[in-house]
C-alpha cells in the first residue's frame, strides 16, 4: 500500500508469505526534495550492535526455551498468539528462517567471527 500511495512498485520491501526485512522502516515527509539540488528520497541505516544483538537473542531464547534450556517450542509450532514468547519466536524465525537451538543460532565470539 504504501509503495503505491508513493508512486513506487520497488521502494519499500514486501512479501505476503513473510517478514522481508528485519529492520523497523520510518517514513517521513523530505522536505528538501523540492529544493534545488534535493533528491526524491533520504535515508539513514542504523546498525544494531553484535552485543545488542546477542543481548536480544538471550532474551528471546529465554521466552522460547524449557527450564532445561531446549526448545519448548519447535520449527513448526508457534507460541500461543498474542504472547511475548510468540513474538519472539516469529522474530528469530524472520531473521534466520528457522527456529533451532541457541547454539546453531547465535553469532561465534568476536575472536571466532569471519573477517
Amino acid at each position: 500500500v504504501l509503495n503505491g500511495l508513493l508512486g513506487e512498485r520497488v521502494l519499500l520491501p514486501t512479501n505476503g508469505m513473510r517478514a522481508c526485512t528485519a529492520t523497523l522502516i520510518e517514513l517521513r515527509f523530505n522536505r528538501k526534495a523540492n529544493q534545488e539540488g534535493g533528491s526524491k528520497y533520504a535515508a539513514t541505516v542504523e546498525f544494531v550492535s553484535r552485543d545488542e544483538w546477542v543481548a536480544d537473542l538471550d532474551h528471546m531464547f529465554a521466552l522460547i526455551e524449557d527450564d532445561h534450556g531446549n526448545l519448548a517450542f519447535s520449527d513448526g509450532q508457534a507460541p500461543k498468539e498474542g504472547t511475548p514468547a510468540h513474538l519472539a519466536w516469529h522474530k528469530i524465525k524472520s531473521v534466520y528462517g528457522r527456529i533451532a537451538p541457541r547454539s546453531e543460532l547465535m553469532p561465534p565470539p568476536p575472536e571466532q567471527a569471519p573477517v
